[in-house]
């Protein structure tokens, strides 16, 4: 299959299109054909890392140990594990990697349990794709509060991916929400 893959840390440059093998499915995994894709803030900050010294004792000293970024997808599963209950050949999925990456490919290998879903019909894939990353993480901060203690919550960074979407749900989580967003420049 073909990749985007990187084998150095270092500018965009360093990114070539080359033919690497096949994912192998598990019996709890599934393997989706890869329609649309995004470069996101993850694949950028682990393709050349600001915080070296965060990234690379983890994602590999000297060379990635993970070549193939790219943490979110939209697709068809084309096989599914012995052991694979909640999909089907054929489904339309989109989701989230994290930081397994290998989006950026033809092929991807997850999980059953992976943070996917089902797309729906009147989304295209490369619409679906696109708004995975701000309220997958803006879920996840969200529920982190205590609706106890709190009732208020401000959103700085209110009109960006994560920050919109914080919004949106603090809202329905019947949250008192102050949102601040730079103005253009």
């Amino acid at each position: 299959m073909k990749a985007a893959i990187y084998k150095n840390y270092g500018s965009p440059d360093v990114v070539q299109i080359a033919e690497i093998p096949n994912p192998k499915i598990k019996k709890n995994e599934i393997l989706v054909m890869i329609f649309a894709t995004t470069v996101n803030r993850n694949d950028c900050g682990f393709r050349k890392p600001e915080y070296a010294w965060i990234i690379r004792p983890i994602h590999g000293l000297l060379r990635p140990r993970i070549q193939v970024l790219g943490t979110e997808f939209s697709g068809v599963v084309l096989e599914t594990g012995s052991e694979v209950t909640n999909t089907k050949k054929g489904d339309e999925i989109f989701g989230l990697t994290g930081n397994q990456f290998g989006c950026h490919a033809e092929y991807l290998a997850i999980s059953e349990n992976s943070a996917f879903a089902f797309k729906p019909n009147h989304l295209k894939h490369e619409e679906a794709v696109s708004i995975l990353d701000g309220p997958w993480l803006a879920h996840s901060i969200i529920n982190s509060f205590d609706q106890i203690k709190t009732k208020r919550i401000l959103v700085y960074g209110a009109s960006g991916s994560i920050g919109s979407a914080c919004v949106e749900l603090a809202k329905s989580k019947k949250f008192y929400v102050t949102a601040v967003s730079r103005s253009t420049l």
